[in-house]
């Protein structure tokens, strides 16, 4: 069950979709269970951008701290307006302004909420791109992270991808638990090689479908051929699922290492930019 959703507010084209996935949660979780979801937005100054010491006589750092507080009072006025347009009510919607790291100060706001929904891009003002913020919260969060795509869709079908690893137990237990989208269907997929080579899996997914379902989840399982992540993109592509549903594995984690500048995709980013669905994901 939801209570609170924090959207964290860049000035990024993906913004807007954040907003509206949280929107749509909170509006399915009335429509089942008749309870408000709170959304609160939240705008960052990135103060770690900004020069300090001898440094900071080489840049105005004062007028660009003004000019980034400004942007991030515009994501507010702006945030509220999309959400009173698309029917939340007043009560439902809050909103702070911080300053300092933009991952630090989500990690701890997000203490209090059930979920952070943000896009697949960071550009918290003063900067244009950051490249650090998503990735850690990705590996670090405490709470489920749900990343929108730039065109957003109501979600109606999640593809929920599941195998035999910690990661994925810690995502089915989120997703039942909190059950985001309960009027969305979802098409829970697994690999009919890993089954077929551990034993120990054998009745194990038709385990975890009825552990959703026990949820009030609406669940179809289904094995299919995973050799590598194309075919996942194949079958959330022919379901026209507007949600892809996996745990964090430590692979993706090594990418990350491997690769601290962000010029390469994750293969997480890789399959959303296949599919161009959302993502609900657990650390």
């Amino acid at each position: 069950m939801l209570k609170r959703i924090l959207i964290p507010l860049d000035t990024s084209e993906y913004t807007d979709s954040a907003i509206r996935i949280a929107v749509d949660m909170a509006s399915q979780e009335r429509a089942a269970e008749a309870e408000a979801v709170t959304l609160i937005g939240m705008g960052i100054v990135d103060m770690d951008q900004l020069p300090r010491g001898r440094f900071s006589s080489l840049v105005p750092r004062e007028e660009i701290q003004r000019d980034a507080e400004a942007q991030v009072q515009e994501r507010i006025a702006h945030f509220r307006q999309i959400a009173r347009e698309l029917g939340v009510r007043e009560e439902n919607i809050q909103t702070r302004m911080e300053e300092g790291s933009p991952f630090k100060k989500i990690i701890h706001t997000s203490v209090v909420c059930d979920m952070v929904a943000m896009g697949m891009r960071c550009s918290f003002p003063p900067i244009n791109q950051d490249y650090e913020s998503l990735s850690n919260l990705i590996h670090h969060a405490s709470r489920p992270i749900v990343i929108a795509d730039q065109n957003y869709q109501k979600i109606d079908k999640v593809v929920m991808v599941m195998d035999g690893t910690a990661p994925s137990s810690r995502m089915l237990y989120a997703y039942a638990q909190m059950n985001p989208l309960p009027l969305a269907r979802v098409i829970m997929v697994h690999s009919q090689e890993e089954v077929a080579k551990y034993a120990s899996l054998r009745g194990f997914f038709e385990q975890a479908a009825t552990f959703l379902q026990e949820h009030r989840v609406t669940v179809e399982l289904r094995a299919i051929d995973m050799s590598d992540d194309s075919k996942i993109a194949e079958l959330v592509n022919a379901e026209g699922a507007e949600m892809i549903a996996l745990g964090v594995h430590a692979a993706h984690f090594m990418d990350h290492l491997r690769d601290p500048l962000g010029l390469r995709r994750m293969p997480v980013e890789n399959l959303l930019h296949a599919t161009r669905a959302s993502l609900f994901t657990v650390s």
